[in-house]
């Protein structure tokens, strides 16, 4: 039950890549003048610039100063993509998994992950190993998932290292280690990921790998709760039911 509701929580972690712009029209798109960063960006597309056609497929991809169209998003990310941009590669793999502005292609989406995670993109080795986890577009593997979360949450990436702590707490991929779990969960939590708090909150309530704790449990699942974890309002609403006259 509690690995269920995980595998939803890395659903959410398919993230889109910003990467770094060419000078021209990033400075525009962070001040939020969209139109101005349109404009460089097109003018660098024509001379056939990776970076600005990945700027433009982002643009598009969220209405950014232009008519939000996954259509022109994915074609742009595609010209980016076959010169070797990471983001392009990364996000154009996300549009393939979530069928948006292309025909829905589990296999083509894995392609394109693995070429941005060869680069060394954390979201991109993220977004891997989750496909290796579910059996999407490539033979299910565990170890193969583990592998892709430890590159990336060895970059930091809190999602990656809260997944890969679920790995260890579950035995998949990897010899089950409660105190690797534990060590990943907290380096996670440490940058506020309420689903990595939820679960040094579990540990702590059963005793796994760390002494049991229940004030000490009850306080990290608040602090997940607060963070808007779904499990953590249900594990206090377990521990604490409402009494109804």
């Amino acid at each position: 039950m509690r690995w269920s509701r995980i595998v939803v929580a890395l659903m959410a972690v398919l993230c889109l890549a910003t990467g770094t712009f060419v000078d021209d029209g990033k400075d525009a798109y962070l001040r939020g003048d969209y139109k101005e960063a349109l404009g460089d960006w097109q003018a660098l597309a024509s001379q056939n610039n990776a970076r600005a056609e990945f700027g433009l497929g982002l643009l598009y991809e969220h209405g950014y100063g232009v008519t939000q169209s996954y259509e022109t998003a994915a074609a742009w990310y595609q010209k980016a993509a076959e010169q070797g941009d990471f983001g392009a590669q990364d996000n154009l793999g996300l549009l393939y998994l979530l069928g948006r502005g292309v025909s829905q292609n589990d296999a083509t989406a894995a392609m394109w992950f693995s070429k941005s995670a060869d680069q060394g993109i954390s979201d991109a080795e993220l977004n891997l190993g989750c496909l290796y986890l579910w059996g999407r577009g490539v033979n299910q593997d565990d170890a193969q998932a583990v592998i892709w979360f430890r590159k990336a949450a060895q970059q930091g990436y809190a999602r990656a290292q809260n997944n890969l702590g679920a790995m260890y707490e579950y035995g998949r991929g990897t010899a089950q280690d409660y105190a690797q779990a534990i060590f990943w969960f907290r380096k996670a939590a440490a940058q506020g990921d309420a689903a990595s708090e939820n679960s040094i909150g579990y540990m702590l309530e059963v005793g796994l790998g760390i002494p049991r704790d229940m004030d000490e449990a009850v306080a990290w699942y608040r602090k997940a709760a607060e963070h808007g974890d779904p499990s953590a309002k249900l594990n206090l609403q377990r521990l604490f039911p409402v009494k109804r006259a």
